[in-house]
């Protein structure tokens, strides 16, 4: 299959073949002016052009009879390019319908948005058109989402970054294709874990708990928080491990 940077694929290989054979055959200065040249056009690319090489993320499964031993699915669930031209699938998050699964899950590209996709198997999937949570907030991009259903249609988490911090929003819809306008409900302010992302919804005792990373360049935590009604969310709090 090619996705839609095979010429990017095609440039980088051929001119690495050709500073390996022009390096090779003019002695050790050729080859590393050459080398020089490849490797300052792969750090321009990540700085500057950030083209993707090679399909970052690509989204498989694994079969297991009890939870605990698993086995992979051959071939790939969601592939890069597609319907959305994705350079990057990844963060999958399935709910069951009544006419099969949908999952909710991150592509695009490095300004990520959250798509979904129908499968009645599980195995063989259908991207659906459109954008189920984009850029609409002044998001810069948006990362991992997990979904409840309500009484009268659905409720999702996502985390977005809005170009200062990662924050955890929510939005509804009737039917798990449209959403509403989204509020941020996790937002930690200035501090020294100034980020939020990747939540986790499990209910509990009637309520809503929610787990999430809280983290910084230097420091990763996992906090959790509690809520009643899955709009209002208590102060968040550090899980803590065995001691």
């Amino acid at each position: 299959m090619l996705h839609r940077d095979w010429w990017v694929h095609g440039f980088v290989a051929a001119f690495g073949i050709v500073a390996a054979v022009v390096g090779f055959a003019s002695g050790y200065g050729a080859c590393l002016l050459f080398a020089g040249v490849v490797l300052s056009s792969l750090a321009a690319n990540l700085i500057f052009w950030q083209w993707s090489v090679f399909p970052y993320d690509r989204i498989l499964s694994a079969s297991s009879e009890d939870g605990l031993s698993w086995d992979r699915d051959e071939g790939v669930r969601l592939d890069v390019g597609g319907l959305n031209g994705s350079s990057q699938v990844y963060y999958p998050d399935l709910f069951s319908t009544t006419e099969g699964l949908r999952m909710y899950y991150r592509g695009g590209g490095d300004d990520s948005v959250i798509l979904s996709a129908f499968s009645t198997d599980g195995l063989r999937w259908r991207e659906e058109p459109g954008e189920r949570v984009g850029l609409r907030g002044g998001f810069v991009r948006l990362g991992s989402s997990d979904m409840v259903a309500l009484p009268e249609g659905y409720r999702i988490y996502f985390a977005a970054d809005d170009g200062e911090r990662w924050k955890i929003y929510r939005a509804e819809s009737p039917d798990g294709l449209n959403w509403g306008a989204e509020t941020c409900c996790i937002d930690t302010g200035p501090h020294d874990l100034p980020h939020v992302k990747d939540p986790s919804i499990v209910t509990f005792k009637g309520r809503y708990r929610m787990y999430f990373m809280r983290f910084s360049a230097l420091e990763t935590h996992i906090y959790t928080s509690i809520s009643s009604d899955g709009l209002q969310w208590s102060e968040m709090q550090c899980c803590q491990g065995l001691s």
